[in-house]
C-alpha cells in the first residue's frame, strides 16, 4: 500500500497544537522532532545522562517537525486536503509542509528481517513477537513488540541485568524495577520464576508499553504493578515504596547518576540479604556507583562488563 508522508515545520512552541489538531483530523500516530525540547530537558535533568552528543548542546537546533503519513487514495488525499486548509485557519503557522510518497514496506516491516530471536544468558529467549520460535526445554521465552520507544532489550546493559536475574532470581520472590521502562526485567523476572515485580518510570507512556509486554507474555495483572513518577525526588512514590513490604531484588537500568541518587532509597526497601542489581554503568563512572554502593550497606558479590559498559550485582548485608 502507497502512503503520503506529510512533515509540517513549525516553531517549538506550536507543536503541541499541532498535534492535538492532527488528532482532531483522526490522525493519532505522529513522529515529533524537537531538538530544542530535548535540549531543555537534558539541562533540566542533568543527573539522567553520563554523555550526550556535543553537538547537540553546543551548536544550533533544527526547526521543530511533525511527522505522519496518510493514505495515498482519494480519501486520503480529502484528510490531507482539510489538513492543509483548517492548519492554517487555527494559527499554528506551520513553517513549512513537504510530502513525500512512502511504500509500507519501507517504514513499517522492512527493518523487521534483521531482529530474530536472540538468546541471552543460559535460559532467557528475547523473541519478537512476529517470529515463531520452539524453546528448547529449559528455555524462557520473552516475547516483545519492539516497535516502541524503549526499545529491544537487547542492549548490553539490559543483557547483563537479564543474566544476573537469572542467577539471582528464586521461586516466588519479589522485583522492584526503578526506571523500567517497557518492564522487560520485571516480566522476565516473572517468566523466571519471581512472584510479583513492582515497576516505576519517569515516563508517562512506559506504562501502557509494560502493560502491552506483559499481556503478550500472558503475565497475570496482579503480579506486576507500574507507576509513573521520579523514585529521586518523588515523595508520594518513594513512600509507597517504602510502604510496601521489603523486595528480594531491586534492578535499576538506568544510569550512573541515577543509580548513585538511588543507592540509600534501595537500602531501606531491600530486604537482608537481597540483591541489587545496577547497570546503565560506563566505564569512567564505575568507580563512583560502587562507592556509593558499598557506603549504603551493600557488598559488591559480582561484576560484569560488555563494551566499556558495567553492571553491578550486590548483596544488602
Amino acid at each position: 500500500m502507497k502512503w503520503i508522508q506529510v512533515k509540517i515545520g513549525a516553531a517549538s512552541e506550536n507543536i503541541e497544537q499541532i498535534t492535538g489538531f492532527l488528532m482532531d483530523h483522526g490522525i493519532e500516530n505522529t513522529q515529533i522532532d524537537d531538538e530544542a525540547a530535548l535540549l531543555q530537558f537534558l539541562r533540566d535533568n542533568p543527573y539522567q545522562w553520563d554523555y550526550i552528543d556535543d553537538t547537540l548542546i553546543s551548536g544550533e537546533t533544527k526547526p521543530a517537525s511533525v511527522l505522519f503519513w496518510v493514505p495515498s487514495s482519494p480519501a486520503g488525499l480529502e484528510i490531507l486536503n482539510g489538513i492543509k486548509s483548517d492548519l492554517a485557519e487555527i494559527g499554528a503557522n506551520p513553517a513549512s509542509m513537504e510530502t513525500d510518497l512512502v511504500d509500507d514496506e519501507d517504514w513499517l516491516n522492512e527493518w523487521k528481517k534483521y531482529f530474530k530471536p536472540v538468546k541471552i544468558g543460559r535460559q532467557v529467549v528475547v523473541r519478537p513477537e512476529w517470529e515463531p520460535y520452539a524453546p528448547q526445554a529449559d528455555e524462557i521465552v520473552f516475547s516483545i513488540n519492539p516497535g516502541h520507544v524503549f526499545g529491544t532489550g537487547l542492549h548490553q546493559t539490559t543483557q547483563m541485568c537479564i543474566e544476573f536475574l537469572e542467577d539471582y532470581v528464586t521461586p516466588g520472590c519479589s522485583i522492584l524495577d526503578l526506571g523500567c521502562g517497557s518492564g522487560i526485567l520485571s516480566i522476565i523476572g516473572i517468566l523466571l520464576g519471581a512472584g510479583n515485580a513492582f515497576g516505576c518510570d519517569l515516563d508517562p507512556s512506559a506504562e501502557q508499553n509494560a502493560i502491552e509486554n506483559a499481556g503478550l507474555n500472558n503475565i497475570p495483572p496482579k503480579s506486576f504493578e507500574i507507576v509513573t513518577g521520579n523514585a529521586i525526588s518523588d515523595e508520594p512514590l518513594r513512600t509507597v515504596i517504602l510502604d510496601k513490604p521489603k523486595f528480594d531484588i531491586v534492578t535499576a537500568n538506568i544510569v550512573a547518576d541515577a543509580v548513585i541518587a538511588l543507592t540509600g532509597l534501595i537500602a531501606l526497601c531491600v530486604k537482608q540479604d537481597g540483591i541489587f542489581i545496577s547497570s546503565g554503568i560506563i566505564g569512567q563512572r564505575l568507580e563512583e556507583v560502587k562507592t556509593a554502593v558499598e557506603s549504603n550497606g551493600f557488598s559488591i558479590i559480582d561484576i560484569k562488563s560488555k563494551d566499556d559498559w558495567y553492571c553491578l550485582a550486590a548483596r544488602y548485608a
